[in-house]
């Protein structure tokens, strides 16, 4: 509940050097807390919209309650409540403007703090009609109010201890749905996992191994006795992911942010299998430099990839086809991922150092060739589960929908690369180049469906956020693919000259 309030509130999981828990309970105890400059509003365009400063980031509740916020925001909750989907990006970013003002003033009242506390299906005063219910409540909030107090005067750590032990046996003794009782006794892991930040460690280890990849000794030991090093990395994400399964109780790819770590694991597999098969060190400290960079990039931008434990629509309440689809398609990202890397480094090093391509280009090709190969069989299996899945979940094979479609021409797209690869029209250089291409519709597949079309039967998936990074890198790889055939063509052109 602090984590997921203050970051909603602050755009960040600490402030003012506190963790989120003392920010959640200082907002709750202090009295002007609406005049402190918290609410973070994010979009530039909206701070001028409410008259503030375009640069003032962070403003009050109190200040944004003095603007015209409210006659704004009504009729878009009103648009949004009628069913409609149609909302734009910015009257979602005022939307969310207006919700932050709304928590900051339920924060301070407690309000939400004692709704969170009671566990069952009716609220206090559809229980007040029940004695037993109602006095169950009544307890929980006399006693958490007595509580708040006794940390607002500053009372004896026993004390408080005393208090909160109370409060957490109320809790437990409520009338509560068994799958929430069942989740109580997973609350001790959730919080180890979040104090932990197993991801976080395992991005910087990447990075740090990724760097002495490229050191000689250090590459002749993973090739050696020692290459069970290398595991460690894949030992704690596939721990961390371990344990959001346990907590949630399904598989961990129900948002972006679980698959984002997802891909990142088989990124991090599959370049241990290239390891091994062609002994390409550098190559493979290559990728998990990116691989770590990535996931360092996940884990920072919690507002985009949200790392919540949220639970999941009904209809995915399938643990089979939860895994056996949705982990298919997504690991075969993976393999498309590094034959991205590998091509670009490729693109590069063919710009950088011309001289030496008839040392490294044929084997490079040829990784990225196995990987393709790899990502479209692995993505043609979660298609295909994908349309068994649609006809228990909805009653049809396959309807169109913008997840499957740009699956589908990812996976053609791909196809097409193998084909020209096998008849002779592709060769080496042009396979590194058109990987990367391909790759954007991996892009569009999985990022732009979820996050700029936002619509169809997969609306469990979506988000917002990301989109000037995202087209940032597409605009750059693009670029990056033109200037290195560009090159290669006038280079081509200057040594048949220069025989001529």
């Amino acid at each position: 509940l602090a984590r997921e309030t203050v970051l909603f509130i602050t755009g960040k999981y600490h402030f003012f050097f506190f963790v989120s828990m003392q920010v959640y309970v200082g907002l709750v105890l202090f009295e002007q807390v609406d005049r402190l400059e918290i609410v973070n509003i994010r979009e530039p365009d909206i701070r001028e919209q409410l008259g503030f400063a375009r640069d003032r980031r962070y403003v009050s509740a109190k200040e944004l309650a003095a603007t015209n916020i409210q006659q704004l925001a009504m009729p878009l909750m009103q648009k949004q409540e009628s069913g409609s989907k149609n909302l734009k990006p910015m009257e979602k970013q005022l939307l969310d403007v207006f919700h932050q003002m709304w928590l900051v003033r339920q924060v301070q009242s407690a309000d939400q703090l004692f709704a969170a506390l009671q566990f069952s299906d009716n609220s206090v005063s559809k229980q007040s009609e029940s004695p037993h219910g109602g006095e169950g409540n009544r307890e929980i909030l006399s006693t958490g109010t007595a509580l708040l107090k006794s940390l607002a005067m500053g009372a004896d750590r026993g004390s408080v201890a005393s208090q909160v032990t109370s409060l957490n046996n109320l809790l437990r003794s409520q009338p509560m749905d068994s799958r929430l009782q069942e989740q109580l006794g997973r609350v001790s892991a959730e919080v180890f996992y979040t104090r932990v930040r197993v991801f976080f460690w395992t991005s910087i280890l990447l990075l740090i191994m990724g760097g002495m990849f490229f050191w000689p000794k250090f590459a002749a030991l993973l090739a050696g006795k020692v290459w069970w090093i290398s595991l460690f990395p894949v030992l704690l994400m596939t721990y961390g992911l371990g344990l959001r399964t346990w907590i949630t109780g399904f598989s961990p790819v129900t948002n972006m942010y679980g698959t984002m770590i997802w891909v990142a694991l088989g990124i991090v597999v599959f370049s241990l299998v290239l390891l091994k098969l062609y002994k390409q060190t550098a190559m493979v400290g290559m990728i998990w430099l990116v691989a770590g960079g990535v996931l360092l990039m996940t884990e920072g931008m919690p507002l985009v990839l949200s790392p919540d434990l949220d639970p999941i629509m009904a209809v995915l309440r399938s643990n089979f086809w939860l895994t056996t689809h949705v982990l298919t398609i997504t690991i075969s990202y993976a393999a498309f991922s590094i034959a991205m890397i590998i091509g670009n480094v490729g693109l590069v090093r063919n710009l950088l150092f011309p001289e030496t391509q008839s040392r490294w280009l044929r084997s490079w090709s040829h990784m990225v060739y196995r990987m393709v190969q790899l990502g479209v069989f692995l993505l043609s299996v979660g298609i295909i589960l994908g349309g068994v899945w649609a006809d228990y979940s909805w009653g049809r094979f396959w309807g169109w929908d913008p997840k499957e479609t740009w699956a589908l021409i990812a996976d053609l797209g791909f196809l097409l690369l193998l084909h020209g690869r096998f008849v002779g029209w592709i060769g080496p250089f042009a396979l590194l180049a058109w990987s990367p291409i391909a790759y954007l519709l991996v892009i569009m597949a999985w990022y732009g469906v979820n996050f700029i079309l936002a619509t169809g039967l997969h609306s469990y998936g979506f988000s917002s956020g990301g989109a000037k990074m995202v087209v940032t890198y597409m605009v750059s790889q693009v670029t990056l693919v033109g200037i290195a055939v560009l090159g290669s063509k006038i280079r081509s052109r200057s040594h048949v000259e220069s025989k001529s």
